[in-house]
C-alpha cells in the first residue's frame, strides 16, 4: 500500500481506483502502440505476419498488395478508437467541465464494467492469435511475443480490476442549507 503525506495508508478504494485506472490508461497506451506500428509503416507489420522461416526466400521478397495494406491500416485507426472509446465510456478522463476533478475520478460511468470486458475479450483473442504465430517454430517472431505477453498480461490486469470490483454507481451530490 501506499502513504500518504499524513502518514495514513491508502484506502481500499483508492486501491481499486488506482488499478483500474492502470488498467483504462495501460490498454488505451498499448492500443495506441499498436495503431502507430499499423499507421506508421503497415507494410512492417505485413512482415510480422508472414513466416519468417522461408528456406527459398520467396516468402520474404513479396510486397504487400494494397488489401493487406488497407487491411492493417484500418485496423490502426479501429486500434486508435477503441483507445478513445475505453477512455471515454470508462470515465477515465472526465468529459465535463461541471464536474470537480476529484468527483469525476471516482464515479464511474455505468458502462465502465462493460467497456473492461469487451477489451479483456479483445486482449483474449489478440493474445490467442498472437500466441498461434508465437508457438509455431516457422512463424515465431518477436513482434508475436509481444503481442502474446502484452495481451495476456493486459486481460489478467483486466480481470483482477472486474474480480476486485469497481463503483459504478453515480454520486448524487449534497446541497447545503444555507440558512
Amino acid at each position: 500500500m501506499r502513504r500518504r503525506k499524513t502518514g495514513e495508508y491508502a484506502s481500499l478504494s483508492d486501491t481499486l481506483e488506482q488499478l483500474f485506472h492502470a488498467y483504462v490508461f495501460g490498454c488505451a497506451f498499448w492500443y495506441a502502440v499498436r495503431a502507430t506500428a499499423r499507421l506508421w509503416d503497415p507494410a512492417m507489420v505485413v512482415g510480422w505476419f508472414r513466416p519468417p522461416v522461408d528456406a527459398a526466400g520467396v516468402l520474404s521478397s513479396v510486397t504487400p498488395n494494397d488489401l493487406e495494406l488497407y487491411t492493417i491500416w484500418t485496423d490502426g485507426w479501429g486500434l486508435m478508437t477503441l483507445a478513445a472509446m475505453l477512455l471515454i465510456i470508462s470515465g477515465a478522463v472526465p468529459l465535463s467541465a461541471s464536474s470537480s476533478s476529484n468527483d469525476a475520478a471516482r464515479v464511474m460511468k455505468p458502462y465502465a464494467k462493460a467497456a473492461i470486458a469487451a477489451t479483456i475479450f479483445h486482449h483474449l483473442l489478440t493474445g490467442y492469435g498472437a500466441y498461434q504465430h508465437f508457438s509455431k517454430p516457422t512463424h515465431y517472431n518477436n513482434a508475436m511475443a509481444v503481442g502474446v505477453y502484452g495481451s495476456g498480461g493486459l486481460a489478467i490486469l483486466g480481470a483482477l480490476v472486474l474480480m476486485m470490483g469497481i463503483d459504478t454507481a453515480e454520486k448524487t451530490p449534497r446541497l447545503r442549507k444555507t440558512a
